[in-house]
Protein backbone atom coordinates (compact mmCIF):
# COMPACT_ATOMS: atom_id res chain seq x y z
CA UNK A 1 0.00 0.00 0.00
CA UNK A 2 1.06 3.73 -0.55
CA UNK A 3 0.61 6.58 2.13
CA UNK A 4 -1.45 9.24 0.16
CA UNK A 5 1.08 12.49 -0.66
CA UNK A 6 1.46 15.75 0.87
CA UNK A 7 2.02 17.89 -2.49
CA UNK A 8 5.22 17.75 -3.36
CA UNK A 9 6.63 15.29 -0.48
CA UNK A 10 6.42 11.86 0.43
CA UNK A 11 6.56 11.65 4.48
CA UNK A 12 6.10 7.79 3.97
CA UNK A 13 6.43 5.66 1.74
CA UNK A 14 5.65 1.84 0.99
CA UNK A 15 5.45 1.51 -2.35
CA UNK A 16 6.89 2.81 -5.53
CA UNK A 17 4.86 5.84 -7.28
CA UNK A 18 1.96 5.43 -9.68
CA UNK A 19 2.29 5.20 -13.38
CA UNK A 20 -0.45 7.05 -14.21
CA UNK A 21 -1.30 9.56 -17.32
CA UNK A 22 -0.37 13.47 -16.05
CA UNK A 23 -3.16 15.89 -16.71
CA UNK A 24 -2.46 19.24 -18.11
CA UNK A 25 -2.50 22.91 -16.30
CA UNK A 26 -6.66 23.90 -16.05
CA UNK A 27 -6.95 27.39 -17.75
CA UNK A 28 -8.17 28.86 -14.32
CA UNK A 29 -6.06 28.07 -11.44
CA UNK A 30 -7.64 25.84 -8.75
CA UNK A 31 -4.94 25.35 -6.13
CA UNK A 32 -4.78 26.61 -3.09
CA UNK A 33 -1.11 27.08 -2.42
CA UNK A 34 0.94 30.31 -2.81
CA UNK A 35 4.47 31.11 -2.90
CA UNK A 36 6.02 31.11 1.11
CA UNK A 37 3.42 28.56 2.17
CA UNK A 38 5.85 25.88 3.64
CA UNK A 39 5.92 22.83 5.97
CA UNK A 40 8.55 21.24 8.28
CA UNK A 41 8.20 17.67 9.51
CA UNK A 42 10.48 16.11 12.12
CA UNK A 43 11.38 12.37 11.46
CA UNK A 44 12.36 10.52 14.39
CA UNK A 45 12.75 6.79 14.96
CA UNK A 46 14.81 3.53 14.45
CA UNK A 47 14.68 3.78 10.88
CA UNK A 48 16.20 7.33 11.51
CA UNK A 49 18.98 6.76 14.02
CA UNK A 50 19.60 7.82 17.26
CA UNK A 51 19.30 12.03 15.51
CA UNK A 52 16.24 13.39 14.24
CA UNK A 53 15.88 14.53 10.18
CA UNK A 54 13.67 17.26 9.35
CA UNK A 55 12.34 18.00 5.58
CA UNK A 56 11.29 21.37 5.07
CA UNK A 57 9.19 21.71 1.60
CA UNK A 58 8.24 25.67 0.77
CA UNK A 59 6.40 26.49 -2.59
CA UNK A 60 9.04 28.98 -4.10
CA UNK A 61 6.84 29.84 -7.61
CA UNK A 62 3.46 29.93 -8.99
CA UNK A 63 2.19 30.17 -12.44
CA UNK A 64 -1.29 29.02 -12.30
CA UNK A 65 -1.91 25.81 -10.81
CA UNK A 66 1.68 25.21 -11.75
CA UNK A 67 4.03 25.04 -8.34
CA UNK A 68 7.66 24.73 -8.24
CA UNK A 69 8.99 23.53 -4.65
CA UNK A 70 11.87 23.12 -3.08
CA UNK A 71 12.52 20.46 -0.57
CA UNK A 72 15.06 20.13 2.71
CA UNK A 73 16.44 17.88 4.30
CA UNK A 74 18.76 18.27 7.09
CA UNK A 75 19.75 16.57 10.25
CA UNK A 76 21.37 18.81 12.90
CA UNK A 77 22.60 21.94 11.43
CA UNK A 78 24.06 19.44 8.18
CA UNK A 79 21.91 19.35 4.55
CA UNK A 80 21.20 15.80 3.68
CA UNK A 81 19.98 16.72 0.36
CA UNK A 82 17.91 19.75 -1.15
CA UNK A 83 15.88 19.32 -4.44
CA UNK A 84 13.28 21.19 -6.42
CA UNK A 85 10.54 19.56 -7.95
CA UNK A 86 8.45 21.02 -10.53
CA UNK A 87 3.90 19.84 -10.51
CA UNK A 88 0.67 20.90 -11.76
CA UNK A 89 -1.61 20.73 -9.08
CA UNK A 90 -4.59 18.52 -9.98
CA UNK A 91 -6.34 15.89 -8.08
CA UNK A 92 -5.03 14.04 -11.13
CA UNK A 93 -1.50 14.85 -11.08
CA UNK A 94 -1.63 14.29 -6.74
CA UNK A 95 -3.50 10.61 -7.53
CA UNK A 96 -0.77 9.96 -10.16
CA UNK A 97 1.84 11.37 -8.07
CA UNK A 98 2.87 13.01 -11.24
CA UNK A 99 5.68 15.54 -11.61
CA UNK A 100 7.13 17.71 -14.67
CA UNK A 101 10.78 18.20 -13.60
CA UNK A 102 12.96 17.09 -10.51
CA UNK A 103 16.21 18.11 -10.22
CA UNK A 104 19.19 18.10 -6.92
CA UNK A 105 20.55 21.03 -5.73
CA UNK A 106 24.05 21.16 -5.36
CA UNK A 107 25.62 24.63 -4.44
CA UNK A 108 24.03 27.16 -7.07
CA UNK A 109 23.63 24.32 -9.38
CA UNK A 110 20.55 22.47 -9.61
CA UNK A 111 21.26 19.34 -11.60
CA UNK A 112 17.97 17.16 -13.79
CA UNK A 113 17.08 13.77 -12.55
CA UNK A 114 15.02 11.36 -14.63
CA UNK A 115 11.84 9.77 -14.52
CA UNK A 116 10.81 12.85 -11.50
CA UNK A 117 7.77 10.60 -10.84
CA UNK A 118 9.80 7.28 -9.79
CA UNK A 119 13.63 6.67 -9.80
CA UNK A 120 14.33 10.28 -9.31
CA UNK A 121 11.78 10.81 -6.47
CA UNK A 122 13.08 7.64 -4.99
CA UNK A 123 15.76 8.62 -4.68
CA UNK A 124 15.43 11.48 -3.18
CA UNK A 125 13.48 10.08 -0.21
CA UNK A 126 16.09 7.53 0.60
CA UNK A 127 16.00 6.40 3.73
CA UNK A 128 12.38 7.74 4.47
CA UNK A 129 10.65 4.70 3.80
CA UNK A 130 9.52 1.64 5.05
CA UNK A 131 8.32 -1.43 2.27
CA UNK A 132 5.84 -4.24 3.99
CA UNK A 133 6.67 -7.68 3.25
CA UNK A 134 2.49 -7.51 2.10
CA UNK A 135 -0.61 -4.97 1.73
CA UNK A 136 -1.79 -3.88 5.31
CA UNK A 137 -4.72 -5.77 7.21
CA UNK A 138 -6.57 -5.05 10.50
CA UNK A 139 -7.31 -1.29 9.00
CA UNK A 140 -9.65 0.91 10.98
CA UNK A 141 -10.49 4.66 10.59
CA UNK A 142 -11.39 7.57 13.09
CA UNK A 143 -10.76 11.25 13.76
CA UNK A 144 -9.22 12.08 16.78
CA UNK A 145 -7.21 15.31 17.73
CA UNK A 146 -3.86 16.00 17.11
CA UNK A 147 -1.42 18.33 17.83
CA UNK A 148 0.13 19.56 14.75
CA UNK A 149 2.81 22.17 14.37
CA UNK A 150 1.33 23.93 17.88
CA UNK A 151 -2.12 23.89 16.76
CA UNK A 152 -4.86 21.18 18.37
CA UNK A 153 -6.94 19.96 15.02
CA UNK A 154 -9.20 17.42 14.36
CA UNK A 155 -7.68 14.63 12.24
CA UNK A 156 -8.39 11.16 10.41
CA UNK A 157 -6.58 8.54 11.55
CA UNK A 158 -6.10 5.65 9.42
CA UNK A 159 -4.67 2.51 11.59
CA UNK A 160 -3.60 -0.72 10.45
CA UNK A 161 -1.36 -3.53 10.74
CA UNK A 162 1.70 -4.42 9.05
CA UNK A 163 4.86 -6.22 8.30
CA UNK A 164 8.53 -5.34 8.04
CA UNK A 165 11.44 -7.45 7.49
CA UNK A 166 9.12 -10.35 9.30
CA UNK A 167 8.32 -7.78 12.50
CA UNK A 168 4.60 -7.09 12.92
CA UNK A 169 4.35 -3.37 13.29
CA UNK A 170 1.41 -1.10 13.77
CA UNK A 171 1.39 1.83 11.35
CA UNK A 172 -1.40 5.27 11.75
CA UNK A 173 -1.38 7.50 9.58
CA UNK A 174 -2.92 11.40 9.97
CA UNK A 175 -5.01 13.43 7.25
CA UNK A 176 -6.00 16.57 8.53
CA UNK A 177 -8.61 18.90 6.65
CA UNK A 178 -7.13 22.00 8.64
CA UNK A 179 -4.07 21.83 7.50
CA UNK A 180 -3.23 22.84 3.66
CA UNK A 181 -0.85 20.60 3.35
CA UNK A 182 -3.28 17.45 4.81
CA UNK A 183 -1.20 15.19 6.32
CA UNK A 184 -0.36 15.32 9.92
CA UNK A 185 2.10 12.76 10.19
CA UNK A 186 2.16 9.04 11.11
CA UNK A 187 3.75 6.03 13.79
CA UNK A 188 4.87 3.06 12.93
CA UNK A 189 5.60 1.15 16.02
CA UNK A 190 6.26 -2.49 17.29
CA UNK A 191 3.61 -3.81 19.31
CA UNK A 192 5.74 -2.85 22.74
CA UNK A 193 5.41 0.71 21.62
CA UNK A 194 9.32 0.95 20.42
CA UNK A 195 8.76 3.88 17.54
CA UNK A 196 10.19 2.58 14.10
CA UNK A 197 9.39 5.37 12.56
CA UNK A 198 7.51 8.69 13.93
CA UNK A 199 6.65 12.20 11.76
CA UNK A 200 5.41 14.82 13.12
CA UNK A 201 4.69 18.43 11.84
CA UNK A 202 6.76 20.97 13.66
CA UNK A 203 5.62 23.63 11.50
CA UNK A 204 3.41 25.38 9.27
CA UNK A 205 2.72 29.04 7.70
CA UNK A 206 2.18 31.66 6.78
CA UNK A 207 -1.25 31.40 8.04
CA UNK A 208 -3.95 33.59 5.68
Amino acid sequence: MTLRLPIGILFVLLAACGGATPHAETATATTRYRVGDYVVYRYAGRLIGPEPMHLMEEVIAQDGDRLVIEVTLTRGHDTVRAWRQTLVDTAENRASRYLEALCRIEGDTCTPLDDPSGAGSMAMYEGLSITPDAPATEVTESDVPLDVGGTEMTCHLRQSSITHEGDALTMKEYECAGLLWGHGGALVETPDKRRVLHVTVESFGPSR
